[in-house]
């Protein structure tokens, strides 16, 4: 992980929160693999490339009217980065307001996210991100 990667991060996050979902996908790796784990969304699920991550994004837009999240801070653990995020949304069927803290991973490699996760825990985030980076 390099501070070009938190870079690309950053501005990846601003364009989601913008809508501008082509721009952050110049950040993912078409062949990305975006999983959403248990308890982190409807159903626990694995979408694949640009075209899975449109999907993950139309299923989170069906559940939500709005959505969205700021990242508090990225932990480097080798090429894995764990996001800590505030999340605020407003449930499309509810009109529920809800607020709460999530956690991403991201796998990096050559300025491209090529692994996503989703977590509600970020303690658990960083043991899976530690793991991996353990491991490699």
């Amino acid at each position: 992980m390099t501070s070009g990667d938190v870079a690309v991060l950053r501005e990846m996050y601003a364009a989601f929160n913008r809508g501008d979902v082509s721009v952050a996908l110049e950040a993912i790796d078409p062949h990305i693999e975006w999983s959403i784990t248990p308890g982190a969304g409807p159903s626990p699920q694995t979408f694949h490339g640009h075209e899975g991550v449109r999907s993950a994004m139309s299923s989170m837009l069906e559940v939500w009217e709005e959505y969205r999240s700021e990242p508090l801070e990225f932990i480097e653990r080798g090429d894995y980065v764990v996001v800590r995020l505030r999340s605020q949304a407003i449930g499309r069927a509810s009109g529920v307001e809800i607020e709460g803290e999530i956690a991403h991973v991201w796998l990096m490699r050559g300025g491209k996210a090529v692994r996503f996760e989703a977590y509600l825990d970020s303690r658990e985030a960083l043991a899976a991100a530690e793991a991996r980076a353990g491991a490699g």
